[in-house]
């Protein structure tokens, strides 16, 4: 299931959901009409369902990255971890 809201703007862990209290789960229907899309993936059976490949083709996507985002496998991770928390909203910033 998808669950969207809009976000707190605290300075505390990146991690945590910066759900302000009692803010309202955003509808499909809204994340629609801002160009929001999103599949249900099954990651243990996607080569064999085909659907990110068919997504991939449909989108014209020729390329996919893997990060392994833990402190074991990525080098300065406290710094990768906000970069990549921030990097979807940067577009919006």
């Amino acid at each position: 299931m998808v669950k969207a809201w809009y976000m707190d703007n605290a300075p505390d862990d990146q991690r945590l959901p910066h759900r302000p209290e009692g803010a309202p789960d955003l509808s499909l229907e809204l994340l629609a009409s801002l160009g929001v899309l999103y599949w249900k993936i099954d990651v243990d059976r996607c080569d064999e369902e085909g659907l990110l490949a068919k997504i991939k083709k449909d989108r014209g996507y020729t390329y996919q990255d893997i990060v392994e985002v833990c402190p074991e496998k990525l080098p300065n991770y406290a710094q990768k971890r906000v970069m990549l928390l921030l990097e979807p909203f940067s577009a919006a910033l």
